[in-house]
């Protein structure tokens, strides 16, 4: 299971709950309301700069919003990973061999 992109959670907890336009949110956030759009559409990973805006007029850290988005990208990479063609070193725990 992915977890939730951070546009996806100011789209559902700020934009549909809360009736706040991605207009409204750009403006007050200073940025354009394509690059709110992206974010909302999922088009656009969140930058540390946006992070930092939407901490200041929506709320929650920066580290917060930051962190949604590292984790979201984490799990699509794990989901994504294939190990075919990687040679693991002897000391990582899973090129160990079952005894």
């Amino acid at each position: 299971m992915l977890t939730m992109h951070p546009g996806e959670f100011l789209k559902l907890s700020f934009v549909e709950r809360k009736r706040i336009s991605p207009a409204e949110i750009a403006r007050r956030a200073n940025v354009s309301v394509e690059e709110i759009e992206d974010l909302l559409e999922e088009r656009a990973d969140l930058s540390p700069e946006l992070a930092v805006r939407l901490s200041y007029v929506i709320g929650a850290s920066p580290e917060a919003w930051t962190h949604m988005q590292a984790y979201h990208n984490l799990r699509k990479a794990l989901v994504a990973f294939d190990p075919e063609g990687l040679e693991p070193f002897d000391f990582a725990p899973h090129a160990r061999k079952a005894a």
